[in-house]
């Protein structure tokens, strides 16, 4: 292959970074060939086999330029794509002599990655060559049910040959896919429970089971009987066994698949308006292969989750979920560029008579900021601190008295006695946290450091910052926007105290031989402890 210097072919690589990027329809639409080697290279191959593996004309190339595309190039070694590397510019070292030949500049080669793992894995050098192409799984039911059925998968002459029920299962093949696509965009908050690998080879794994049962049910028939002559059962085994369920690792998402499978491909979505959620259109009546696709194009370009099957307010969820990392992250990069202007100011002033002195008073003020609002909940939780600590200490008295761990001599006084020891030791934990920020903020001298942990505390307390990851590992909060929102996690966490140094009267009084602590009626905020397993049963 040839690299022009200058020029608009200058970049003779290219890569994507997503598995369902297809290089083979971009070489179809030009005209050219593409080979892919079915399996991994262990080393690279050797100088006289250039010309075969990257089409130099000789060898295996038989004259003509060819494409050349390895798939999930992040998988191998890095030792590989160094050697890639070199081999490239060699190649390319090689053609300028001959760039007058007719497949000087028509040899491309595609590397195909997975985003995150391409960053860490590919040479930066490789990268800047290259004109890196990064495509994203589409959005919405309407382009999943274009990719699959006006791609290079399903050409027209295969939506018009076979029997003729076989377009109507394309259909529910292609909607299936489209609806698992869809829900991925909403793991691990709904839809499933975490992000699967689906892809576009799945669906075309599918279609090639759909043709393989149809064409033994239906021999040279042009029409077969949805109810009886259908091969539903094979069809649906395979699709949710093989096809998508070999990708599910987790149980509970296989059922999901499982049962969007068995509801979708039955006889009953033969029938005339069939939908397949109560919102959407009904499918097309059956006809040409025109028609169903002039169906998929009349669908709307985004549609609610209610028709993938979860509830109306996924989307915002989602969307606030996504809008609290984004500021989360903001917080935490301000905070830290806080934290350097700080001490960068802090030498130059020791250095230069305050010469830059003027130039953190953003900085300071931020402090200042951080310092109030850590102040404002010492405040707050003090009260607390100080009623939780007699507590567990009379409750562990207690219980040391009676000869039981945890007190109270049956299993929920015990379950109990340790909420109230969970809940003071949290507390003792934010306060001292909250204590340090303070004194590093405050402004008075103080021989506090800057640490990892006390600047994510730090960031925590900036606008729109989350609680740092000591505090989340704590225990499992409730609502999702307390594990993205300090503020909430707080309130959050002084409720669940409050709760817990409830239990504490109950857990002093003298045992009875009555159910529940202290014989009486208890009631519970089993969202509220700290333990909700461990009380539920006790």
């Amino acid at each position: 292959g040839a690299r022009g210097k200058g020029g608009a072919d200058g970049t003779f690589v290219g890569l994507t970074v997503q598995a369902d990027a297809n290089p083979r329809s971009w070489a179809r639409l030009k005209g050219g060939m593409i080979r892919s080697p079915s399996r991994g290279i262990p080393r690279f191959p050797a100088r006289g086999h250039h010309s075969t593996h990257f089409g130099g004309g000789g060898g295996g190339g038989s004259g003509r330029a060819s494409w050349v595309l390895l798939r999930n190039v992040h998988l191998v070694s890095r030792e590989w794509l160094l050697n890639l590397e070199k081999t490239l510019h060699q190649l390319d070292s090689n053609s300028s002599a001959a760039s007058s030949t007719s497949t000087g500049n028509q040899f491309r080669l595609f590397l195909t990655a997975e985003f995150g793992a391409a960053q860490l894995a590919l040479p930066s050098a490789l990268l800047r060559s290259s004109r890196v192409v990064v495509t994203d799984a589409p959005t919405g039911l309407k382009a999943s049910l274009k990719a699959v059925l006006r791609g290079q998968s399903v050409p027209l002459q295969r939506l018009t040959s076979g029997p003729a029920e076989r377009k109507r299962l394309y259909l529910l093949l292609a909607w299936v896919h489209a609806v698992f696509a869809e829900r991925l965009r909403y793991a691990p908050l709904a839809g499933f429970t975490k992000a699967h690998e689906f892809g576009h080879t799945d669906a075309e794994c599918g279609l090639a089971v759909i043709d393989h049962w149809c064409a033994l049910a239906a021999g040279s028939r042009a029409h077969l009987d949805p109810n009886t002559e259908l091969p539903f059962k094979a069809i649906k085994t395979l699709l949710a066994e093989s096809v998508y369920g070999g990708r599910v690792d987790r149980s509970l998402d296989l059922r999901v698949v499982k049962s969007f499978v068995d509801a979708l491909l039955s006889p009953d979505a033969f029938k005339a308006g069939f939908r397949p959620v109560p919102e959407a259109p009904p499918f097309p009546e059956a006809g040409g292969a025109p028609g169903l696709l002039q169906w998929v194009d009349s669908l709307p370009d985004s549609n609610p989750p209610t028709w993938v099957g979860l509830a109306p307010a996924q989307e915002a969820r989602l969307s606030a979920q996504t809008a609290h990392s984004v500021l989360a992250k903001a917080a935490t990069l301000e905070a830290a560029s806080q934290a350097d202007e700080s001490a960068g100011g802090q030498q130059g002033g020791a250095k230069g008579g305050g010469a830059k002195g003027g130039g953190v008073g953003s900085a300071a003020g931020a402090k200042a900021l951080l310092a109030e609002k850590a102040r404002g909940w010492v405040g707050r939780l003090e009260a607390l601190e100080g009623l939780l600590a007699t507590a567990a200490t009379q409750v562990a008295a207690k219980a040391k008295a009676d000869g039981v761990s945890g007190g109270g001599s049956d299993a929920l006084a015990r379950c109990l006695g340790r909420e109230v020891a969970k809940a003071d030791n949290l507390i003792q934990m934010v306060l001292g946290d909250m204590r340090l920020v303070a004194s590093f903020c405050g402004g008075a001298p103080s021989h506090t450091q800057l640490t990892n942990k006390l600047a994510q505390v730090m960031a925590g307390l900036l606008p729109s910052g989350a609680p740092p990851k000591s505090w989340r590992q704590a225990f499992s909060s409730g609502p999702d926007a307390c594990l993205a929102s300090t503020e909430l996690w707080l309130a959050d966490l002084e409720k669940r105290a409050a709760h817990a140094l409830g239990h504490a009267p109950a857990l002093l009084e003298p045992p009875t031989s009555n159910p529940g602590p202290a014989g009486k009626h208890h009631a519970f905020w089993l969202g509220g402890v700290f333990s909700p397993r461990g009380v539920g049963a006790a």
